[in-house]
């Protein structure tokens, strides 16, 4: 009896968990909206820069890093770029503390964002 208690109770989990995953499929045709790269902090730390640089970096996700450099304040900004040149990838740090970070998937989407 204690056996057939436990099959039921595995057969009506794995129930469970398929019914939920068909109704996800059906949450899965939603669009999402790109979130816009904040380009005037971008612009804003690229104008108090000393000096910049570009180099290519050899990942899946990233084709180029952009380097600015402030050596007053010694603020490092590093922005990630695909192949197609979108912005992927954004962190901001000073005195090796990062205070900004955000990430980009391919479509745009905003995958993370941290304000330290």
């Amino acid at each position: 009896m204690k056996r057939n208690n436990r099959n039921f109770r595995a057969v009506f989990a794995l129930f469970v968990c398929i019914t939920l995953g068909c109704i996800g499929c059906k949450d899965s045709k939603k669009t999402f909206e790109k979130t816009p790269v904040d380009m005037a902090l971008i612009d804003s730390v690229k104008k108090v820069s000393d000096s910049s640089y570009t180099k290519p970096y050899y990942t899946g996700h990233f084709a180029t890093a952009e380097y600015y450099l402030n050596s007053a304040d010694s603020t490092i900004m590093q922005v990630m770029k695909d192949s197609s040149e979108h912005v992927r990838q954004v962190i901001i740090a000073r005195n090796k503390r990062r205070l900004y970070f955000t990430q980009f998937y391919a479509n745009g989407q905003l995958m993370a964002s941290y304000h330290f």
